[in-house]
């Protein structure tokens, strides 16, 4: 990742364009009900699982990516610790 800020905005965009089909999964579980219970969150998140299991891995990869890019842009140093502590 060479560009955090676009990066951030790209995923902002992602996750905006993510926001009707959520939405559709909330209507679709509460129907018929006026309270949020234990079917409710059964029927939502059969719904929107695969949503949330595809954002969490493109977040790990996006987190890497820019722990990567600003290791890169720092001259690739050496990792070092000051931990003293014996072994």
């Amino acid at each position: 990742m060479s560009n955090p800020r676009d990066t951030a905005f790209a995923v902002l965009l992602e996750s905006y364009q993510l926001v009707d089909e959520v939405l559709k999964a909330d209507k679709a579980a509460i129907a018929g009900k006026d309270t949020y219970d234990d079917d409710y969150f059964e029927k939502f998140f059969t719904r929107v699982q695969p949503i949330l299991e595809r954002r969490l891995s493109e977040s790990i990869t996006a987190t890497a990516g820019l722990i990567i890019g600003a290791w890169e842009q720092a001259g690739k140093p050496v990792p070092t610790t000051n931990d003293t502590r014996p072994v």
